[in-house]
Protein backbone atom coordinates (compact mmCIF):
# COMPACT_ATOMS: atom_id res chain seq x y z
CA UNK A 1 0.00 0.00 0.00
CA UNK A 2 1.40 3.37 -1.03
CA UNK A 3 1.58 6.15 1.53
CA UNK A 4 -0.21 9.43 0.84
CA UNK A 5 2.16 12.34 0.42
CA UNK A 6 0.89 15.93 0.39
CA UNK A 7 3.18 18.27 -1.53
CA UNK A 8 2.59 21.99 -1.13
CA UNK A 9 4.20 24.62 -3.37
CA UNK A 10 2.84 27.72 -5.08
CA UNK A 11 4.97 27.11 -8.18
CA UNK A 12 3.45 24.56 -10.58
CA UNK A 13 6.91 23.63 -11.93
CA UNK A 14 8.05 22.64 -8.42
CA UNK A 15 4.92 20.53 -7.90
CA UNK A 16 5.50 18.84 -11.25
CA UNK A 17 9.14 18.10 -10.37
CA UNK A 18 8.20 16.64 -6.98
CA UNK A 19 5.47 14.53 -8.56
CA UNK A 20 7.95 13.18 -11.11
CA UNK A 21 10.41 12.26 -8.35
CA UNK A 22 7.90 10.74 -5.92
CA UNK A 23 4.78 9.49 -7.73
CA UNK A 24 6.20 6.02 -8.48
CA UNK A 25 6.46 5.41 -4.73
CA UNK A 26 3.63 7.44 -3.17
CA UNK A 27 0.12 8.66 -3.80
CA UNK A 28 1.07 12.29 -4.38
CA UNK A 29 -1.54 14.90 -3.51
CA UNK A 30 -0.57 18.38 -4.77
CA UNK A 31 -1.63 21.66 -3.21
CA UNK A 32 -0.83 25.11 -4.60
CA UNK A 33 -1.05 26.99 -1.29
CA UNK A 34 -1.14 26.55 2.45
CA UNK A 35 -4.88 27.21 2.48
CA UNK A 36 -5.48 24.53 -0.15
CA UNK A 37 -3.32 22.12 1.87
CA UNK A 38 -5.40 22.73 5.00
CA UNK A 39 -8.59 22.13 3.02
CA UNK A 40 -7.21 18.86 1.65
CA UNK A 41 -6.15 17.70 5.11
CA UNK A 42 -9.75 18.06 6.26
CA UNK A 43 -10.86 15.43 3.74
CA UNK A 44 -7.83 13.21 3.01
CA UNK A 45 -5.61 10.89 5.01
CA UNK A 46 -1.98 11.96 4.61
CA UNK A 47 1.19 10.31 5.96
CA UNK A 48 3.84 12.95 5.16
CA UNK A 49 3.80 16.60 4.07
CA UNK A 50 6.42 18.26 1.85
CA UNK A 51 5.92 21.97 2.40
CA UNK A 52 7.45 24.97 0.65
CA UNK A 53 8.46 27.78 2.99
CA UNK A 54 7.89 30.83 0.80
CA UNK A 55 4.31 31.09 -0.47
CA UNK A 56 1.92 34.04 -0.82
CA UNK A 57 -1.03 34.55 1.56
CA UNK A 58 0.19 31.95 4.08
CA UNK A 59 3.82 30.86 4.26
CA UNK A 60 4.95 27.35 5.08
CA UNK A 61 5.68 28.17 8.70
CA UNK A 62 2.11 29.33 9.37
CA UNK A 63 0.74 26.38 7.41
CA UNK A 64 2.79 23.99 9.56
CA UNK A 65 1.60 25.67 12.77
CA UNK A 66 -2.02 25.23 11.67
CA UNK A 67 -1.47 21.62 10.62
CA UNK A 68 0.02 20.80 14.02
CA UNK A 69 -3.11 22.22 15.69
CA UNK A 70 -5.26 19.68 13.83
CA UNK A 71 -5.82 16.77 16.20
CA UNK A 72 -5.46 14.19 13.46
CA UNK A 73 -2.15 15.64 12.25
CA UNK A 74 -0.32 16.67 15.41
CA UNK A 75 2.35 14.03 14.82
CA UNK A 76 2.54 14.12 11.02
CA UNK A 77 6.06 14.43 9.59
CA UNK A 78 6.51 17.77 7.82
CA UNK A 79 9.51 18.29 5.55
CA UNK A 80 10.19 21.89 4.58
CA UNK A 81 11.61 22.75 1.17
CA UNK A 82 13.09 26.13 0.33
CA UNK A 83 15.28 27.80 -2.27
CA UNK A 84 15.42 31.08 -0.35
CA UNK A 85 15.38 30.44 3.38
CA UNK A 86 18.50 28.33 3.83
CA UNK A 87 20.19 30.20 6.67
CA UNK A 88 20.29 28.72 10.15
CA UNK A 89 17.61 30.96 11.73
CA UNK A 90 15.08 29.97 9.05
CA UNK A 91 15.90 26.28 9.39
CA UNK A 92 15.49 26.54 13.17
CA UNK A 93 12.19 28.33 12.69
CA UNK A 94 11.04 25.40 10.54
CA UNK A 95 11.85 22.94 13.30
CA UNK A 96 10.11 25.17 15.85
CA UNK A 97 6.97 25.01 13.68
CA UNK A 98 7.00 21.22 13.80
CA UNK A 99 9.15 20.13 10.88
CA UNK A 100 11.15 16.91 11.07
CA UNK A 101 13.44 17.83 8.18
CA UNK A 102 14.44 20.72 5.95
CA UNK A 103 15.60 20.47 2.31
CA UNK A 104 17.07 23.26 0.25
CA UNK A 105 16.30 23.55 -3.46
CA UNK A 106 17.65 22.26 -5.67
CA UNK A 107 17.77 19.00 -3.72
CA UNK A 108 19.13 15.55 -4.34
CA UNK A 109 16.14 13.54 -5.62
CA UNK A 110 17.49 10.21 -4.35
CA UNK A 111 18.12 11.60 -0.86
CA UNK A 112 14.66 13.17 -0.78
CA UNK A 113 13.05 9.84 -1.76
CA UNK A 114 15.00 8.03 0.97
CA UNK A 115 14.07 10.55 3.67
CA UNK A 116 10.41 10.56 2.67
CA UNK A 117 10.48 6.74 2.78
CA UNK A 118 11.73 6.82 6.37
CA UNK A 119 9.07 9.28 7.51
CA UNK A 120 6.29 7.51 5.59
CA UNK A 121 7.31 4.20 7.16
CA UNK A 122 7.17 5.71 10.64
CA UNK A 123 3.77 7.24 9.93
CA UNK A 124 2.43 3.88 8.72
CA UNK A 125 3.76 2.16 11.84
CA UNK A 126 2.10 4.79 14.06
CA UNK A 127 -1.18 4.18 12.25
CA UNK A 128 -0.91 0.40 12.78
CA UNK A 129 -0.15 0.91 16.48
CA UNK A 130 -3.21 3.16 16.87
CA UNK A 131 -5.35 0.56 15.09
CA UNK A 132 -4.05 -2.19 17.40
CA UNK A 133 -4.68 -0.04 20.47
CA UNK A 134 -8.24 0.51 19.29
CA UNK A 135 -8.75 -3.24 18.74
CA UNK A 136 -7.43 -3.97 22.24
CA UNK A 137 -9.74 -1.36 23.74
CA UNK A 138 -12.70 -2.82 21.81
CA UNK A 139 -11.80 -6.33 23.00
CA UNK A 140 -11.50 -5.12 26.59
CA UNK A 141 -14.96 -3.56 26.40
CA UNK A 142 -16.40 -6.73 24.91
CA UNK A 143 -14.74 -8.95 27.50
CA UNK A 144 -15.75 -6.73 30.40
CA UNK A 145 -19.36 -6.94 29.23
CA UNK A 146 -19.20 -10.76 29.32
CA UNK A 147 -20.02 -12.14 32.80
CA UNK A 148 -17.36 -14.36 34.35
CA UNK A 149 -14.58 -13.40 31.91
CA UNK A 150 -11.43 -11.87 33.38
CA UNK A 151 -9.93 -9.02 31.38
CA UNK A 152 -6.39 -7.75 31.38
CA UNK A 153 -7.49 -4.84 33.55
CA UNK A 154 -9.31 -7.01 36.09
CA UNK A 155 -6.29 -9.32 36.39
CA UNK A 156 -4.08 -6.45 37.59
Amino acid sequence: MKSNLLIVDDKPANLLALEAILSDFYNVIPAHSGLEALDLLATKEVDVILLDVEMPQMDGYETARRVKKMERYQDIPIIFTSAVFMDDPYVKKGYECGAVDYFTKPFDADLLRKKVAIYASLAQKDLRIMELEQRIADLERLLSATPGVRTLKSAE
